[in-house]
């Protein structure tokens, strides 16, 4: 497989970078880190077209050291050439294109009342109840059912499982498993090790 490269680095190392390797490599190679310190930067992410993104604590995010949104929380990518931010109002935003496959996630047709982001997802929960799921995310066989009328969205800690609030059951998005009387920790806020909850 071919992978377009960042400062001669193959995209996908690049993106494996940690913080403080990555943040070296583009202040060496350009002039957009110029007036940001390392200890601003809370994510950057480079995609498969040469794009630099950079997102400060402050939720300012930057493309190639221009300014392109003051309320930006996280951003999301899927296999290095999707990127999306995730704003502080549940707004999300394809950043590397305007793909019709990947539409569907971004506000353009609906709000959401929570996101989940992970190394392998997005996951949306619409005001509508709707669930909206944008990744690469393992499972045999998804049951439309539990992508309606769902009353909030979560993650089961110790099962590493998204669960839904559904008429007052906890249940699994993808396992068909119901964890309402589970001891598991289960999670409706809050950020861990692999997921982020918005």
């Amino acid at each position: 497989m071919e992978y377009n490269k960042i400062f001669g680095i193959e995209i996908y190392k690049f993106c494996e970078l940690d913080l403080g390797k990555a943040y070296d490599l583009v202040k060496v190679n350009t002039n957009y880190l110029d007036d940001i310190s390392k200890d601003t930067v809370k994510e950057i992410k480079g995609s498969d077209s040469g794009n630099i993104y950079v997102l400060l604590k402050n939720g300012k995010l930057f493309k190639d050291g221009d300014i392109i949104n003051t309320n930006v929380k996280t951003m999301g990518f899927s296999f290095n050439s999707e990127i999306y931010s995730i704003s502080n109002d549940k707004k999300i935003t394809h950043l590397t294109g305007n793909d019709q496959r990947t539409r569907f996630i971004d506000n353009s047709n609906c709000e959401y009342r929570k996101i989940i982001v992970d190394v392998l997802a997005i996951i949306g929960l619409t005001n509508e109840g709707i669930i909206r799921v944008y990744g690469t995310l393992v499972c045999d066989i998804v049951d439309y059912e539990m992508l309606i009328g769902n009353e909030d969205l979560g993650y089961n800690v110790d099962k590493e499982d998204y669960v839904v609030k559904k008429q007052g059951r906890i249940l699994s998005l993808f396992r068909n498993v119901d964890y309402t009387d589970s001891k598991d920790t289960i999670k409706f806020s809050g950020k861990g090790k692999d997921y982020w909850i918005i």
